[in-house]
């Protein structure tokens, strides 16, 4: 009989999803979407051009923050992969080449998809 294996959890679950489907966790529940459409991720590339210029590198807006999009925020039970998070970059001097990211962002930003609205419009981060 072959050694029992480790029950799965959840991260596991949400970590074994191919790389189309965007998996989160929220209140132990595991939530799956698929990548956004050309609109939504025309959208999001940018967004992402316009605040990295002006506030990660400071061109006609403040600097001092990280723009980063899609990245998985892991917050205590929660996962979360948010199309745009900021932090500041005097909390958060640098950035670490980890999977997920363990310090609540300053700032996100959700692009509401029709697939997406109603986890998107979720009072997550209150």
């Amino acid at each position: 009989m072959p050694p029992a294996q480790p029950p799965r959890t959840i991260y596991d679950e949400a970590r074994a999803q191919p790389e189309h489907v965007v998996a989160e966790v929220l209140e132990g529940r595991l939530h799956l979407n698929r990548l956004p459409g050309s609109y939504a991720a025309l959208a999001k590339t940018n967004l992402t051009a316009l605040l990295f210029k002006a506030f990660t590198r400071g061109e006609g807006g403040p600097g001092a923050w990280w723009v980063l999009p899609g990245v998985e925020v892991a917050l205590g039970a929660d996962l979360l992969v948010p199309d745009l998070a900021a932090w500041q970059k005097p909390r958060v001097p640098r950035i670490f080449d980890h999977p997920s990211v363990h310090t609540a962002p300053d700032w996100v930003c959700e692009i509401v998809t029709a697939s997406t609205r109603a986890f998107d419009l979720a009072d997550l981060w209150s």
